[in-house]
């Protein structure tokens, strides 16, 4: 008898002091508020950090190709990074020099933290277009893989490419851009090796 009322008398003020623990207990943190989720929003991370290493001068070398297996064309240029607006963003300055010309482009390139994806747009001084790219990096931050629509004016389409851009070093780094042949097959149509200056 003793034992159910110690029973009894237990279960009575586990049910009587439930409510008042539940009341004690923090509550679960809610949802950000409007601003503190703008905040986190707009604050650079870490994919930021791996743009930010490309900040500075560099000279470039181009290689390019017409078609798998075709004689490589070769140029040289100069590429001038730089951050922007608080570090959210990062400016390429490109100018390369060959036979047939100068090619100038200016590149933005960002992290989008709610698509959790790189993006980038390039124009320049050879089209109308703006090139639209979103891509990946690999775990580590050095290989970034981009793909783009780009336009093809001579068949008046726009075509799929596939950029891959390698960190080598603290001094180099190297962009590989892939496109289709006229079979649709990918091949390499360009590499450019960016050298500290």
């Amino acid at each position: 008898m003793r034992l159910a009322s110690t029973t009894s008398l237990a279960a009575l003020v586990a049910i009587v002091a439930a409510p008042v623990l539940a009341q004690e207990a923090p509550a679960p943190s809610p949802t950000p508020t409007r601003a503190e989720a703008w905040a986190a929003y707009g604050t650079p991370g870490p994919e930021h950090a791996v743009l930010a290493r490309r900040v500075g001068s560099w000279d470039v070398a181009v290689r390019s190709w017409s078609a798998p297996g075709a004689t490589p064309r070769e140029s040289a240029g100069r590429s001038e990074w730089q951050a922007i607006l608080g570090g959210r963003y990062f400016e390429e300055r490109f100018e390369v020099s060959s036979p047939s010309g100068t090619y100038q482009a200016v590149g933005v390139a960002g992290f989008d933290k709610i698509r959790r994806r790189y993006v980038s747009t390039w124009i320049d001084d050879s089209g109308t277009a703006i090139l639209h790219s979103e891509g990946s990096a690999d775990p580590a931050g050095k290989v970034l893989t981009f793909t783009s629509d780009s336009p093809d004016p001579v068949g008046g389409t726009i075509r799929t490419i596939r950029t891959v851009e390698t960190e080598v070093d603290e001094r180099t780094w190297t962009m590989e851009a892939f496109r289709a042949d006229a079979s649709g097959r990918e091949y390499r149509s360009a590499v450019f090796t960016y050298r500290r200056r």
